[in-house]
């Protein structure tokens, strides 16, 4: 079964903080991403996997897929054509995904997430600014402190440390 090294949060997916930053910082061998609609669209599909590294694997997946591929390990879609098996023990992956709910959606599925990094999520009707590039709606919200709740440390942090700290949903003036 796969190991998620970096749950995040970033309604722009792969762009170029995540490729030039995170997975720098973060050893993973695969991004995971988890949306319905994206999984669902060959156009958005092709256009991520060209921003992708050559050497990263790519899964783009809808929720159900990706609770059958990261929670109990069954039911996994099949390799990219071309691409090699991974030894399990190799398996890191860094999940991404557009939004709190998708996150919510994947833990009462049974995925397990020891820690949640929210680091982009765009104004929209009804958000207000919570964290330098996020802002979030009280729906979103609540989503976030129901992840909390659950025992998710819900952090939030644009880029990685040295350069930025992680700062804790709790510390947060909402």
């Amino acid at each position: 079964m796969p190991t998620v090294v970096l749950a995040r949060v970033d309604d722009r997916l792969i762009h170029g903080q995540v490729v030039i930053k995170w997975l720098r910082a973060v050893p993973c061998r695969e991004i995971v991403i988890c949306d319905d609609q994206v999984s669902a669209d060959p156009f958005l599909r092709r256009v991520l996997t060209l921003a992708k590294p050559p050497s990263i694997q790519l899964r783009i997946l809808s929720i159900a897929e990706a609770v059958g591929y990261l929670g109990a390990g069954d039911g996994a879609p099949a390799r990219p054509s071309g691409a090699a098996p991974l030894p399990a023990e190799d398996l890191k992956v860094m999940l991404l995904v557009k939004s709190p709910a998708t996150v919510r959606a994947l833990l009462d599925g049974g995925v397990h997430l020891d820690s949640l990094n929210v680091g982009g999520m765009a104004p929209s009707p009804g958000s207000r600014r919570i964290y330098k590039s996020v802002s979030a709606t009280p729906e979103q919200l609540e989503i976030l402190q129901g992840i909390r709740e659950l025992g998710v440390l819900v952090r939030f942090q644009t880029v990685p440390e040295p350069e930025e700290s992680a700062v804790p949903l709790e510390s947060l003036r909402l």
